[in-house]
Parts: C-alpha cells; structure tokens; sequence
C-alpha cells in the first residue's frame, strides 16, 4: 500500500507563524503551531479533530453573513 502523504504546512498572518497538521500513529491528529520563540503541539483523537474541523466551519460561515 502506498503512504499517502498526509503533512499540511499553513503560513500564519504573524511573520514566522505556520501551523503544521499531520497523521500521527495512524489514528491520531497531530497539530503543531510554530511562532517566533515559540512552539507548541498536541495530539487529537479523530472526534477532537471533527470538533475542531466544525468550530472552524462556524467562524469561516460566521465572517460570510
């Protein structure tokens, strides 16, 4: 079976901010936000990740009304 490259890379607005998601053992969510100075990760199981995934379906759908 062939790896699906699973790695997204997000530049922030802030200069030096990206925000990193990946696959993280196979059944886990693993996001990742780097800004200057800092850094910070945590790991999602798959009904965190659809929580987030909605929350910001809300935000984006709220700045369109």
């Amino acid at each position: 079976m062939e790896k699906v490259d699973t790695q997204t890379r997000i530049k922030g607005m802030d200069n030096g901010a990206y925000i990193f998601v990946d696959l993280f053992n196979d059944n886990q969510v693993w996001l990742n936000l780097n800004v200057s100075g800092a850094n910070i990760h945590t790991v999602l199981n798959k009904e965190q990740a659809k929580d987030m995934i909605a929350a910001l379906i809300n935000i984006v759908n709220a700045m369109e009304e």
